[in-house]
């Protein structure tokens, strides 16, 4: 961590963000740095190092992240409104009930982050990476989610509603009610011997409400038997 950084940013934001434009080459480092509850609206740190930072309850709305790395960062209940998080790093980052709203997250990573119960209504999750994330009640309401990867992430009660999710590989919602979702272009499990593309739907739209003991329904479509040529 840079004391000089740190204590520049706290004291005037607005000429933190001056001295920032002149200084664009140079990294902020506030790497472990405790800015718990601190109000850093509109900041601009830009590939900041902020790794295991503690960030409990902070401001950061309209903050600019883009390309930060917060591996590790502890996040709790952080307001990050507006933030621009484009191709920021937050892997194993404590996320629990983080106010993400409208945030931009394009190509982020949150591989194995803790994001339960965050808010990510109308953010921009394009491309970014859920990977093994915990998303259990997770709201993502509105968000544009199109081609992100949510493999093995815990989405036990995540709210999809009007969510754009096209390009998603749905194996990851099985459990996850998508009959609000905005999608078009899902990509499925593969095709079971015999089944039809309509069979192959029904059985993950109906994936959320069947018994996790229940047998698997069938909706297979049995395939033509071909008719063989009757010698004369």
């Amino acid at each position: 961590m840079n004391p000089f950084h740190l204590q520049m940013l706290l004291n005037d934001r607005a000429s933190f963000n001056r001295w920032r434009a002149r200084n664009l080459q140079e990294v902020v480092d506030l790497e472990g740095a405790d800015l718990s509850y601190k109000d850093l609206r509109g900041s601009d740190l830009r590939r900041a190092n902020l790794k295991g930072a503690t960030l409990t309850g902070t401001l950061l709305e309209d903050v600019d992240l883009t390309s930060a790395v917060l591996e590790g960062a502890y996040l709790f209940r952080t307001r990050m409104r507006r933030a621009n998080l484009t191709g920021a790093v937050l892997e194993r980052a404590f996320c629990q009930g983080a106010d993400l709203t409208a945030a931009r997250m394009y190509c982020a990573r949150l591989d194995n982050a803790d994001l339960r119960g965050a808010r990510l209504c109308g953010a921009n999750a394009r491309q970014a990476s859920f990977l093994k994330a915990n998303l259990a009640d997770a709201d993502f309401t509105r968000a544009r989610c199109k081609d992100a990867c949510f493999d093995k992430a815990n989405l036990a009660g995540a709210n999809f509603e009007a969510a754009n999710i096209d390009g998603l590989d749905l194996r990851a919602f099985v459990h996850v009610d998508l009959s609000k979702a905005l999608h078009m272009d899902v990509i499925f499990a593969p095709m079971r011997s015999n089944e039809s593309w309509l069979g192959r739907f029904m059985r993950f739209l109906l994936a959320p409400f069947r018994p996790a003991q229940a047998s698997m329904v069938s909706y297979a479509t049995p395939a033509p038997r071909r008719r063989e040529r009757i010698a004369a």
